[in-house]
């Protein structure tokens, strides 16, 4: 029987060695450093739902390499649980040193760097550069995730080497540091085409230390009162009425089942995350 849960998400702790002004990271998403406990009950949710997917993420996962190898012990040797980091890079001040701190990880078979305007004000070209060249000689698959306020924004990865290279994007959204420096995607109009779709994040789910599993990487999640979609499981999470409602419904159904009209979209809910932070709030007081 396959799984409904292809991916995890663990985000093991706040703690960043760079400051960049559009993250999204902070106390009201997640603690500090991940616990002994939370490790417990993350690997026993891992050996329920066997994830093809695991990736950690932060703050910096290389500053929590340790909890990381205990959480990646505890898969069976049979597994086939890919596990990715995802990085700021700036620890690659050579291909040697990048290789030395990939190397303390027990387990790892892909690493995606975060490279874009606001890590470059922190991290060289060259250290992402070392990144691509130790990923290469340790066979580790390696993408790129770019954080963007305008399409104009990926004319930072002129200067690297990226033939072949995966690339995302990410809007920026208005959350935690973003919000505090006014940074935002800004969208011309309102799209269409986001009334057909569905949460871009279905199929996976985030672990966020000090807080628990929820599908949402947005608002809802790193809100104050977050206890309808954030949960201590994964099958509770799957259980809630948030899950169902974002599951079984595109936010064109979600926009008719609110009662709301067409003529209250903004250009800005153009983005998944900011239309379902509009809609599912209300369908959830009205259930």
């Amino acid at each position: 029987m396959n799984s409904p849960v292809n991916l995890i998400g663990i985000t093991v702790g706040t703690e960043c060695n760079i400051r960049c002004r559009h993250c999204l990271v902070d106390a009201k998403l997640a603690s500090k450093r991940i616990t002994k406990k939370e490790i417990a009950l993350l690997n026993g949710e891992i050996g329920k739902y066997s994830p093809k997917l695991l990736i950690f993420t932060g703050g910096e996962p290389t500053l929590y390499t340790e909890e990381i190898n205990e959480i990646t012990s505890s898969l069976k040797e049979s597994s086939k649980t890919e596990i990715k980091i995802v990085t700021n890079g700036q620890f690659a001040k050579t291909a040697d040193a990048a290789r030395e701190v990939l190397g303390r990880f027990r387990a790892l078979t892909g690493v995606a760097v975060s490279y874009d305007k606001f890590h470059a004000e922190f991290v060289p070209e060259s250290s992402i550069r070392n990144l691509i060249q130790a990923c290469g000689v340790m066979g580790l698959p390696f993408s790129i995730m770019c954080a963007i306020e305008s399409p104009l924004d990926l004319t930072i990865l002129n200067g690297l080497k990226l033939s072949g290279t995966r690339i995302s994007t990410q809007k920026v959204l208005p959350i935690a540091k973003a919000k505090k420096n006014s940074l935002k995607y800004e969208y011309p109009e309102f799209d269409e085409k986001t009334l057909g779709k569905k949460c871009p994040n279905l199929g996976g789910i985030m672990y966020n230390c000090g807080s628990g599993f929820t599908i949402c990487c947005g608002f809802l999640a790193s809100g104050g009162d977050k206890s309808s979609y954030v949960h201590r499981t994964i099958g509770g999470h799957l259980r809630s009425r948030f899950h169902q409602l974002i599951s079984k419904h595109s936010f064109g159904q979600l926009l008719r089942l609110a009662g709301t009209s067409r003529d209250q979209l903004l250009p800005k809910h153009s983005d998944p995350c900011t239309i379902c932070s509009l809609l599912v709030p209300r369908l959830l007081r009205g259930s």
